[in-house]
């Protein structure tokens, strides 16, 4: 599994910018899982709904099931950020995982300089290459060759 960071502009353009990448690797037959950080105090599950009713009373994990999806509501024993490998080990097996604001813990890093209207890709700390902020699929192209 690799993993890519998405880091810089406003968190609107991020997670844009991540639908576009998850639509041009899935056409690639690529399989795509997101981390989606949704702030640091932000309630997962519904109030007056069971699974928050369940985790209120004390339960460490809550899966929430319907015939359409299901989440693992898991309580953190601690207000420290949990770290990319430990989320990896909750997903299964997929050819890439995007991590917006993950930067630090990633294989490869895109970067999003609105500024100058570009997208810089790193690997590790090595600068890879600069593409245009709308070249989304020779940029995908790119990283696929890269991992």
């Amino acid at each position: 599994m690799t993993v890519i960071g998405i880091q810089g502009s406003s968190p609107e353009l991020r997670n844009n910018f991540a639908r576009d990448l998850i639509k041009y690797f899935k056409n690639k037959n690529k399989t795509v899982s997101v981390f989606a950080y949704i702030g640091k105090n932000c309630e997962i599950d519904v109030p007056e709904k069971d699974s928050h009713r369940h985790r209120t009373a004390g339960a460490k994990e809550v899966l929430a099931v319907s015939t359409l999806r299901w989440a693992l509501i898991h309580e953190s024993s601690s207000n420290s950020p949990v770290n990319v490998e430990q989320l990896l080990q909750k997903l299964e097996t997929n050819d890439i995982i995007l991590a917006p604001n993950f930067p630090g813990e990633t294989d490869i890093l895109i970067s999003l300089d609105t500024a100058n209207k570009c997208v810089k890709i790193y690997k590790g700390k090595k600068y890879l290459q600069a593409f245009k902020l709308d070249s989304t699929g020779q940029m995908s192209d790119f990283i696929l060759s890269a991992i």
